[in-house]
């Protein structure tokens, strides 16, 4: 019988703990109940079947900080930063711009050492997948599905020897960012189009995670005339938003686990860690904000609102769950020197996915001022956990939410600012949210499966 094969090469190279990560370990989670479906990575030239354990193993969010590619650039901007300062200012601020700051040459430097770095995590043998010779046999009708950042792994020619032998390729896209943000994101644009359109040509399918990023992708491959096969098929389907682990499921509120909280040193924030607790204790009202620190998710103007709030008597908290980016250094240089905003603002990083619901279910809301999504994983999660949302006003979020949530502009602080002070004195009221009401992702992947079934002939469902 034809199998299903899920990439997941990225994901477990670089211990990723972002979107995509998530969306990859969820689908290999939930794999384990289907003996046709196995999860593989490209290692020593050829896929390999890797154990689904060994894949959850690396969910820990701050292990990305162990990565020596990640360490290593973030070491070299740094020394960057430190030279800068130390020679006279208009020379630091030119040769900022030139490395650090510039636009096309630092996101392609980061993506190029960290695909060393995840090429060489792989080739050495540093992990137990690398060293079997369980390589995934392949045969013609079988089916290799592409969750993961696929555009950041070195395996075209595998590919192409396997769409030879009759495999089919399925791509599941997560967003065209890179293309309709490119300033925002550290992806390069180049990589990232280039990848889509070596491959898109070659796809038996593609599963999209939103009628948003379907509907974009639909319109690029038009714009720039992409030759899609005869009998290839685009399809949506929405992520789940249950949370991995025992208590991650909805149940009612119960006291937040205390020993679920962990931050990494050199990200600690003035109000971090035990400050949570004592502010839940106290019943302090706080709203949450879950997704990497970088610029497109933008938590400038989140901190912007939340300062004039503050300015105008606001006294609820605002929690950041996620973790800080190289490209939000400065906005982290501005919290870290700001003792009055240290206070009022709780950053976190590494939390179990058992404490990030127990987080969703005690905030009074959740904000996601983001400036562009796929889909919004976090929103999902949020409405899954019967959180009220207030979104920033963008097709994804739209699609995600419904009228669910409350919408602002996200180019607007004081739009934003002002709706939290009109809930601080009760003259607006947050939509309600009906805990469990989207997909879990059981439901989601079992609809990828059934989609891979549906239109690839002899694929297992």
């Amino acid at each position: 019988m034809a199998k299903i094969f899920v990439d997941c090469t990225y994901t477990l190279a670089t211990r990723g703990d972002r979107g995509i990560a998530r969306v990859v370990r969820n689908i290999v989670r939930q794999a384990r109940g289907h003996p046709n479906v196995s999860p593989v990575v490209f290692a020593r030239g050829a896929f390999r079947v890797v154990a689904e354990q060994e894949l959850s193993s690396q969910c820990s969010s701050d292990a990305r900080e162990h990565w020596f590619a990640a360490r290593l650039v973030r070491s070299c901007w740094t020394l960057l930063v430190m030279i800068a300062s130390v020679l006279p200012p208009a020379l630091g601020r030119r040769l900022l711009a030139k490395t650090v700051y510039n636009k096309r040459l630092g996101p392609q430097t980061k993506f190029y050492l960290r695909c060393v770095g995840a090429v060489g995590h792989l080739d050495e043998g540093e992990r137990s997948v690398a060293s079997s010779d369980t390589s995934a046999a392949f045969v013609p009708g079988d089916v290799l599905f592409l969750p993961d950042a696929s555009w950041n792994v070195d395996c075209d020619a595998f590919l192409v020897r396997l769409c030879e032998k009759g495999v089919r390729i399925v791509l599941l896209c997560h967003d065209l960012l890179p293309l309709t943000h490119k300033h925002l994101c550290s992806d390069p644009e180049d990589v990232f189009s280039q990848w889509l359109c070596r491959w898109l040509p070659q796809a038996h399918g593609v599963i999209c995670n939103s009628r948003s990023t379907r509907r974009q992708l639909l319109r690029f491959v038009n714009i720039v005339g992409i030759p899609l096969r005869a009998d290839c098929w685009i399809e949506s389907c929405p992520l789940g938003g249950d949370l991995e682990g025992p208590a991650a499921g909805v149940c009612s509120a119960g006291p937040l686990p205390v020993g679920s909280l962990r931050t990494a040193k050199s990200d600690r924030l003035p109000g971090d860690g035990v400050e949570i607790h004592a502010a839940m204790a106290m019943d302090e009202p706080y709203y949450l904000t879950v997704g990497a620190i970088e610029p497109r998710k933008n938590h400038a103007l989140l901190l912007q609102a939340f300062e004039l709030f503050w300015r105008g008597g606001g006294k609820a908290r605002t929690v950041w769950v996620g973790r800080w980016t190289m490209d939000a250094e400065p906005l982290r240089r501005q919290v870290m020197s700001n003792g009055a905003v240290g206070r009022r603002l709780v950053a976190l990083q590494g939390v179990s996915d058992a404490a990030l619901a127990a987080l969703y279910r005690h905030a009074r809301a959740a904000i996601f001022p983001s400036l562009g999504e796929g889909f919004g994983l976090p929103l999902a999660e949020a409405l899954f956990h019967g959180c009220p949302v207030l979104a920033s006003d963008i097709p994804a979020h739209r699609e995600v939410c419904g009228d669910r949530a409350i919408y602002f502009d996200p180019n607007d602080a004081l739009s934003l600012a002002s709706m939290l002070a009109e809930l601080e004195r009760g003259e607006r009221v947050l939509a309600p949210v009906v805990a469990g009401e989207v997909p879990s992702w059981e439901q989601s992947v079992t609809r990828m499966f059934e989609l891979i079934g549906q239109h690839c002939d002899g694929a297992a469902r």
